[in-house]
Formats: C-alpha cells, sequence, structure tokens
C-alpha cells in the first residue's frame, strides 16, 4: 500500500522532477541508485525533524527501510501504527527486533505483562520472555515455559538427524540453564 505511492506517478509523464518510481527503477545505475537510496535517507530524516513523521515512514518504505520505519513510529509512540506494520511488511529476523520493543513496552509502560510475554514468544525471542518472568518472580511460570522448549528442542533433535550436541540452541545457552535453576528453586 506504502509502495503505491511511488508508482501512481506514472514513469511516462514528463516531469522536471524524477518520480518515486523512477528513483528505486532497474534501470537506474547501482550508483545514482545508491546517491537517491541516501536522499531518500536524508530527506525522511528532514520530515522526522520537523514532526511529520508519517511521511517520513512512507519514505522509508519507498526505499526498502520497513524495519527502520517501524522502529521510527515506535519512538513516537505510535504503536498501533507499528504493529500493522509489523505484521503487513515484515518478515522472519526482521519481526523480531520491533516486537521485543513493542513487548517490553507493554510489559512495563502498559503493565501488561501476559500480553507482553505472548508477544516475546510469537517473535520467538523465548530466553527474554524467560528473564521477564523470573524478574517477576513468577518461578512456575518460568520453570513451565523452559520445560516446554526443552520438549521441544528433544523432539526436534529426535526428528532431525542432528545430535544435541551438534545444536543445542536455546537449551545450551548458559542463562538458560541459570534461570531454570534460579526457578526449581523457587517452585
Amino acid at each position: 500500500a506504502l509502495r503505491g505511492l511511488a508508482l501512481a506517478s506514472s514513469a511516462s509523464m514528463p516531469s522536471p522532477v524524477p518520480s518515486p518510481a523512477r528513483c528505486f527503477d532497474a534501470s537506474v545505475s547501482p550508483h545514482e541508485n545508491s546517491l537517491l537510496r541516501k536522499a531518500a535517507k536524508v530527506l525522511s530524516a528532514h520530515c522526522s525533524s520537523k514532526d511529520d513523521f508519517l511521511t517520513s515512514v512512507i519514505i522509508l518504505c519507498l526505499i526498502g527501510k520497513e524495519v527502520e520505519a517501524v522502529l521510527q513510529l515506535q519512538d513516537v509512540g505510535l504503536w498501533e501504527h507499528a504493529a500493522v506494520m509489523i505484521a503487513s511488511y515484515l518478515r522472519g529476523d526482521e519481526r523480531r527486533e520491533p516486537l521485543e520493543r513493542w513487548a517490553y513496552h507493554v510489559i512495563y509502560e502498559q503493565n501488561n505483562l501476559w500480553r507482553g510475554i505472548g508477544i516475546l514468544v510469537s517473535a520467538g525471542s523465548l530466553l527474554p520472555a524467560m528473564e521477564v518472568l523470573d524478574q517477576e518472580h513468577y518461578a512456575l511460570e518460568t520453570f513451565t515455559l523452559g520445560s516446554c522448549i526443552e520438549r521441544a528442542h528433544a523432539s526436534w533433535v529426535l526428528a532431525s538427524s542432528s545430535t544435541e550436541e551438534d545444536d543445542k540452541g536455546i537449551v545450551g545457552e548458559e542463562a538458560f540453564g541459570k534461570i531454570m535453576k534460579r526457578s526449581v528453586r523457587h517452585v
């Protein structure tokens, strides 16, 4: 949808100012494209400095910087807009940082621990979710989440051709072990 803005200006229309669609066209040399991207980032920063965040976000999206656009929305407190962009435009590992920031905002600013934990788990940030539960003194919940992670990891090892030593993942991390030991003591 945001990229539609760039496509709305026809490349065949004569204009003294190149349209955004032509700025990032494949026919432009890589050097020119790089310069245009830098110019767009400068323009985006200028818009942000003038409190025109939505224009800045659109510009960032036009040059393929959706993660930066989402982080900018979060920085100015437009969390719902950022959440929609995360769901619509970000994939895979791109989602982790913005979702973690959103989760911490929900936990500490909105005082909604369980919603924030859900966001962390949906982002695949299992160790941070366990750390938050541990910090908030939810020993049983921390232990339960850790046990589920261990069982899922063991099932994955059995189903794959690797051995547990090959890929310990989160279960092999020192922080995971410490949190599990603390939670067992308090359960």
